[in-house]
């Protein structure tokens, strides 16, 4: 069965069996969050119905049990977290927290580290679906040792996760956005972040599907390399929108893009995929837009590596990855030279139906070939093509599977065929 599919009837089946199982909803009607060092007092008992007591995000969570959803009262439309989150229930059942597309949690001022969402394996028992919501978290320049060497900033997944209708930006030494160490499924949303070292959008070492997403505006620092030279002193680092290590990753009708690496005022080693890394991985892309147009980095060679053209710049695998391949089919990649011209024979396998674009140029600068994140309907932030590339993305794939709808949730398709990338153009 293919791997997606599978996912999206496992979560389906979840939901269902919550609907059976007498599940509770519990409603946040406070907006406030312990910022205590250390122990925090956590009520449950707050969040009971007909307690009459101010019921905060983390009272909820911690009486949360499978089955439960989390909403919130329409005057709570932000929760400032001076904590991270941890949702532990392994009653098998999904434990939902639903901002109704309207509401954002936010961890501004986290000098601990770790993700504002963190869930804990095992991946078979605890389920968590984010729905409409806004996370934002930024982590990654504080002093504190702990926080910067985090895996995952807006969250992080340990067990089984749905991500859906949301928007997730953060900071953190790996996977800004999302941190996925267990099972995971994105749909209709947007992951954005920083990163120092790579996966600024997502770091994967699990088992992750995204559809009808977005993985836009991403930045990798760089981490020092060990020479101090100045004339040698480097930066490294990979993934702008996905770094994926040891895991299996699908995604179809995704838009990468906007994404850059860069040490400000050094030279950057980027031997390949700034916008996806694959590293002994599997990885597979399929009726997506690629764009590496606003790729900020210049080579260097400190040490004997080879020099890579910018056509593998957007996507690139690990060499000799024989057994665990990067595959893109039905995709544009910018800049890549077309379909069979662009694919290293022994690190990434062309699978086919791949389209290239000259670079777009706006004051001899490269752009990139998706327009700004903004407004364009729906309950997330999106990135139109620009209209250079319509000619190419338009009608231009088989909606064999395709979702139903396109990130913003416009039908697909539109036209007689679907349109690649994350959303369906009308």
């Amino acid at each position: 069965m293919n791997r997606g599919i599978a996912h999206s009837a496992l979560f389906a089946a979840c939901l269902a069996l919550s609907a059976q199982a007498g599940a509770a909803t519990i409603t946040v009607n406070d907006t406030s969050d312990p910022a205590a060092v250390g122990a925090v007092l956590v009520l449950p008992e707050n969040c009971l119905p007909d307690s009459g007591q101010a019921c905060r995000l983390r009272d909820a969570v911690a009486l949360a049990r499978g089955g439960d959803t989390i909403v919130f009262a329409p005057h709570v439309t932000v929760v400032n977290l001076y904590h991270g989150l941890d949702l532990r229930d392994r009653s098998g059942l999904p434990v939902t927290i639903d901002g109704g597309g309207r509401t954002t949690i936010a961890m501004l001022d986290n000098n601990e580290g770790g993700a504002a969402f963190r869930t804990a394996g095992p991946r078979t028992s605890n389920i968590t679906v984010l729905r409409g919501l806004r996370v934002l978290a930024h982590s990654m320049f504080s002093p504190h040792g702990r926080s910067m060497y985090n895996c995952g900033g807006a969250v992080a997944n340990l067990g089984q996760l749905l991500i859906s209708d949301s928007s997730l930006t953060g900071h953190a030494f790996l996977g800004g956005g999302l941190c996925n160490s267990g099972v995971a499924r994105v749909e209709r949303s947007m992951i954005t972040g920083q990163a120092m070292w790579g996966g600024a959008a997502i770091y994967n070492a699990g088992v992750l599907d995204v559809s009808n997403s977005s993985l836009l505006g991403t930045f990798v620092w760089g981490e020092w390399g060990a020479n101090v030279a100045p004339e040698t002193r480097h930066a490294s680092g990979w993934g702008a929108a996905l770094y994926n290590h040891y895991g299996t990753a699908r995604l179809d009708f995704v838009t990468f893009g906007r994404g850059w690496l860069e040490q400000p005022g050094e030279p950057l080693e980027v031997p390949c995929g700034a916008q996806v890394y694959n590293r002994s991985g599997d990885v597979s892309i399929d009726r997506s837009i690629v764009s590496v147009g606003s790729v900020r980095a210049r080579f260097v060679d400190p040490h004997p590596i080879p020099v890579y053209p910018i056509n593998q710049l957007g996507v690139c695998g690990y060499p000799d990855m024989d057994e665990a391949p990067t595959r893109v089919s039905r995709s544009l990649i910018e800049m890549s030279g077309g379909s069979q011209a662009w694919a290293h024979p022994d690190w990434v396998i062309d699978g086919g139906g791949n389209h290239d674009v000259a670079e777009q140029l706006v004051d001899g600068r490269r752009i990139a070939i998706v327009g700004p994140t903004q407004d364009n309907g729906g309950p997330t932030p999106t990135a139109l093509p620009l209209p250079a590339i319509h000619a190419v993305v338009i009608d231009a794939v088989d909606c064999d599977g395709a979702p139903a709808t396109d990130q913003r949730g416009v039908p697909r398709p539109q036209g007689g065929l679907c349109d690649m990338g994350a959303l369906e153009l009308e």
